[in-house]
């Protein structure tokens, strides 16, 4: 019985992984496993651990109610506690779950498109911009109590596969065509006001809140330059909504996958697809 599940649970991950990837190499690399250890696992000698299927299941965009499915309840006690992984891992999950939306959104057929609304700049498009997007992780891994409340700015560092697929991510975001993107008034007023948050509890210094407004305004000119169809092969539409917007989100369709990602409190999404 356990190798039947341990079966179904390989051809999953394999059938996900993109044709033209190693489906060895990428699982070494995407869980720092050896070659050997692989191999045990997709023959069924070893089983994947569960944080390592929930790992997947984000990389791959494979459903964890399938693998729920066939674990049943102990698979559901184990996806309990790999929910309290550290921002830093959900940041991570999060980005190369959007890397790899992108890069199947890009080589799909031109039938597709994205739609977004958001009430704030949403995280991955800050990615590009290392000192906001710094500042972004930091305010999260504050608001969920994993830094000291009097914790500086500066010190705080992200681990380089944070920023690496970060500046991944950011380069595809400008090879993504047919997007609609409606904002609420307030996108920038609310990063800003998170800024003047930390600054005015003196966890942020002069010095980076100037290199934050520097950042800031470049980041408003780059928007409008792309608002202004600077790149009109982008074909990107861009609204001013006449609502407040409560939540950010975000709607995938290509070929046969359709995806919402809905943006509540942490930092990753929540998402339904197909």
């Amino acid at each position: 019985m356990k190798h039947s599940i341990d079966s179904i649970l390989v051809e999953k991950i394999l059938e996900s992984i993109p044709e033209k990837i190693n489906p060895v190499d990428y699982l070494m690399e995407e869980l720092n496993l050896g070659r050997d250890s692989v191999y045990r696992r997709i023959n069924c000698k070893k089983s994947f651990t569960y944080h390592e299927i929930v790992k997947l299941s984000s990389l791959l965009n494979f459903s964890l109610d399938e693998i729920l499915y066939i674990h049943n309840n102990d698979f559901s006690k184990e996806f309990s506690k790999s929910s309290e992984a550290s921002v830093e891992t959900s940041i991570y999950l999060m980005l190369k779950h959007f890397q790899t939306l992108s890069e199947n959104y890009i080589k799909a057929s031109n039938d597709k498109e994205i739609v977004m609304s958001a009430n704030r700049l949403p995280d991955m498009y800050m990615c590009g911009h290392d000192v906001l997007f710094r500042f972004i992780c930091y305010r999260w891994m504050h608001l969920m109590r994993e830094l000291p409340l009097d914790y500086p700015f500066e010190n705080f560092k992200l681990h380089q596969n944070i920023i690496s697929v970060g500046h991944e991510l950011s380069r595809l975001s400008y090879e993504l065509k047919n997007t609609t993107l409606i904002f609420d008034e307030n996108l920038y007023l609310n990063v800003i006001k998170d800024i003047q948050y930390f600054y005015n509890r003196k966890l942020v210094s002069e010095s980076e809140l100037s290199e934050m407004k520097d950042v800031m305004i470049s980041f408003i000119d780059w928007g409008k330059n792309m608002m202004l169809y600077e790149s009109p092969d982008k074909s990107a539409y861009f609204y001013l909504s006449s609502l407040n917007i409560n939540s950010t989100t975000i709607y995938f369709r290509f070929d046969e996958t359709e995806e919402t990602n809905v943006w509540s409190f942490l930092p990753n999404p929540i998402y339904l697809s197909n």
